[in-house]
């Protein structure tokens, strides 16, 4: 029976397909439906404008997507298949796995979702996981990246937010509020500013903030998005190269 892995992230959902050997046969990427602009709290806008007054944001890279959605998104792909298979699916936020519950928002919104109950009366998914994407990174990391010769290691996801995942003696550390490995919300000092939204690490270091930051600055009206700024780098692009060394 195959093996489907989607990963949830704010632009789009990645998918891996597994054979019985556990080996990869197949890679896809499905588009979001049903997305949202995303809405910032005034307060953090407030706090924003006093301490960057020409900071505009950008609502064609600033997006929220329902998590019931996705799941829409995912059943769709399952039932083109036409074949039983067990999937896993890595999920932005604070994420109870045992309960099959996403605890927090992020670019993935509306989540107080049924998960397993939604895919109840789907024939077709014989098993359903699901975890944190930073987590699963780290897991996908030690299991397949580095053949289990991983004892301790902390893997940070660099995406739509900053993910991460933290493992101890071969096993994912979740932490007792279930955020261990949680980078999004650290402070950084990488800028000057005051504000606490500012100040945090998604606000400066994640691809829509660098996308963001590149299009302020090179004064372009193109739509820039974490893989146009990659081929930017490649290139030798000397904004898109400052902008990823910092």
């Amino acid at each position: 029976m195959k093996k489907i892995c989607f990963d949830i992230g704010g632009s789009s959902i990645k998918v891996i397909t597994f054979n019985e050997k556990n080996e990869i046969v197949s890679r896809d990427k499905l588009d979001h439906i049903g997305t949202k602009k995303y809405s910032f709290a005034s307060s953090d806008m407030d706090k924003l404008k006093q301490e960057l007054p020409d900071f505009k944001i950008d609502s064609d890279l600033i997006k929220s997507i329902p998590l019931i959605k996705c799941l829409e998104n995912i059943n769709n792909y399952v039932e083109k298949l036409n074949e039983k298979v067990k999937i896993g699916i890595s999920i932005p936020g604070v994420v109870d796995n045992k309960k099959y519950k996403v605890l927090t928002e992020s670019a993935i919104c509306e989540v107080d979702v049924d998960i397993l109950g939604f895919f109840k009366n789907q024939k077709l998914v014989d098993e359903i996981v699901i975890e944190n994407d930073g987590k699963a990174a780290a897991i996908g990391e030690m299991v397949y990246g580095q053949d289990n010769k991983l004892t301790n290691a902390i893997i940070l996801t660099v995406g739509t937010a900053l993910g991460g995942g933290i493992i101890i003696n071969k096993k994912v550390y979740k932490g007792s509020h279930l955020q261990a490995g949680e980078f999004s919300k650290t402070l950084a000092n990488i800028n000057k500013h005051t504000s606490y939204i500012s100040n945090l690490a998604v606000s400066t270091l994640s691809t829509v903030m660098v996308c963001m930051a590149y299009k302020m600055m090179s004064k372009t009206s193109e739509f820039i998005d974490g893989f146009k700024f990659f081929e930017l780098v490649e290139k030798n692009d000397p904004l898109a190269i400052q902008l990823f060394d910092n």
